[in-house]
């Protein structure tokens, strides 16, 4: 139940309480659970997003690189759950100016989504990858390679629009 109401507190901007909530829950999982229970790594992953909002992204990564571990341990290395958090390190990485190890992430995680079915999440979510990677780029001075996957990022959300045409008349009627 920690682990809930600290996800309220940070959607309500109350990150340093719902860090507290995950410690909290954390430390009730740890002695109710092994050590690679899905809630602990849930738990984990919660840690780290909090101290991804608090910008403090040395421990972000320390929480969710351990998150990473468990998910691995329980689901292999090819679930999309495993390919989420690769994503999030490398935003982690990012934030540190560390553009040559969240390029290895973005790639760890594209390997996992590449290999996955056409479904508009998965097209989605390679796009935003793309977009990440052509961001490292960028900020390495890479801007031919930045364009590069800029330009697939592009180039996926139009088929991703147009695939949705149907949605976007349906919401327009409900509106």
């Amino acid at each position: 139940f920690y682990n809930n109401l600290g996800t309220v507190c940070g959607y309500l901007l109350e990150y340093k309480e719902a860090k507290s909530c995950f410690e909290k829950s954390l430390a009730i999982n740890t002695s109710l659970f092994i050590e690679n229970h899905p809630s602990i790594a849930s738990n984990y992953l919660c840690l780290g997003e909090m101290y991804q909002e608090l910008c403090d992204f040395t421990k972000s990564i320390y929480y969710t690189q351990r998150a990473l571990n468990i998910r691995i341990a329980i689901y292999g290395h090819n679930d999309f759950r495993v390919a989420d958090l690769y994503i999030m390190l490398g935003r982690s990485y990012i934030d540190l100016d560390k553009t040559d190890m969240a390029l290895s992430y973005f790639s760890e995680g594209l390997k996992i989504y590449e290999r996955k079915d056409d479904s508009v999440m998965v097209k989605s979510s390679i796009s935003d990858i793309y977009n990440d990677i052509g961001f490292c780029f960028y900020k390495q001075n890479n801007n031919e390679q930045a364009i590069v996957y800029y330009e697939k990022a592009i180039e996926l959300q139009k088929e991703l629009m147009s695939q949705n045409t149907f949605n976007e008349g349906f919401y327009a009627i409900l509106i």
